[in-house]
C-alpha cells in the first residue's frame, strides 16, 4: 500500500516561472497605461536604438509606441518563452 503521507514536491520551478509571467503581464499593462495617458516613457539608449535598427524592430514588432518598451517586451518575452520551453523539455 502506498504511503499516504509521502511528501510530493510540486514546486519544480513552475511557481517561479508563473511569477515571472505575472510580472511580464503586469509590466505590459503598465506600458499600456503609460502610453494611453501619453506619459513620457523611458526610451532605448544608443545600444538599444542600434539593436532595434539592426533587427528592424519597428517593421515587424510594434506592440507599443516606444522603441524601448518594444525592446523590453521582445527580449523579456523571448527569455520567458525559452525558459518555459526548457523547463518542459527538462521535465520529461
Amino acid at each position: 500500500m502506498a504511503d499516504v503521507n509521502q511528501k510530493v514536491d510540486h514546486d519544480d520551478g513552475r511557481l517561479s516561472w508563473f511569477i515571472w509571467l505575472g510580472l511580464f503581464v503586469l509590466v505590459q499593462f503598465i506600458f499600456a497605461i503609460i502610453e494611453h495617458f501619453s506619459w513620457p516613457l523611458l526610451g532605448a539608449n544608443r545600444f538599444g536604438d542600434q539593436l532595434a535598427h539592426f533587427i528592424q524592430l519597428e517593421e515587424w514588432f510594434t506592440l507599443h509606441q516606444s522603441t524601448g518598451a518594444n525592446l523590453v517586451t521582445l527580449i523579456w518575452g523571448a527569455l520567458l518563452l525559452l525558459n518555459g520551453i526548457s523547463r518542459i523539455v527538462n521535465k520529461t
